[in-house]
């Protein structure tokens, strides 16, 4: 952990149990079915292995990406950080999203330990998602 303060910790745990709970999703990263724990809880989890997807390839991956995300909505669900650095590609050559820890249920308040920059109203939603789409795919 580069941060071991509780405000890490728990954005860890709901990164790791947001995972787990979309668990089979097409796009959403694997984890190992036991995260890494000590006598404070969780303090990460393994991973899929997974390939960087260069800067300049990622609009070619674009259309993928946003077939993705919008199964993640359509499940009820949002991720809230996408950008080139959270799009990965598995071993079978598939776009993979990363990086959960600021994501949540499409309508619930936010918790307190995601920046408020993530979210309008305090409320999960689908907005920065979107936004990002546009930005980079």
């Amino acid at each position: 952990i580069a941060y071991p303060n509780i405000e890490a910790r728990s954005q860890i745990r709901h990164e790791y149990n947001f995972i787990k709970s979309m668990a089979g999703s097409e796009g959403i990263v694997k984890v190992h079915s036991e995260p890494l724990t000590d006598d404070d809880g969780i303090y990460g989890f393994r991973m899929e292995y997974l390939s960087k997807i260069e800067f300049q390839d990622v609009k070619a991956k674009g259309k993928e990406v946003q077939k993705v995300v919008e199964k993640l909505h359509v499940s009820g669900c949002c991720h809230n950080d996408l950008s080139p650095s959270n799009v990965m590609m598995n071993e079978a050559g598939h776009v993979v999203l990363i990086d959960f820890s600021f994501a949540g249920r499409i309508g619930q308040d936010v918790t307190w330990y995601v920046p408020s920059w993530a979210h309008r109203g305090g409320v999960f939603g689908k907005a920065t998602d979107e936004k990002a789409l546009k930005t980079y795919f």
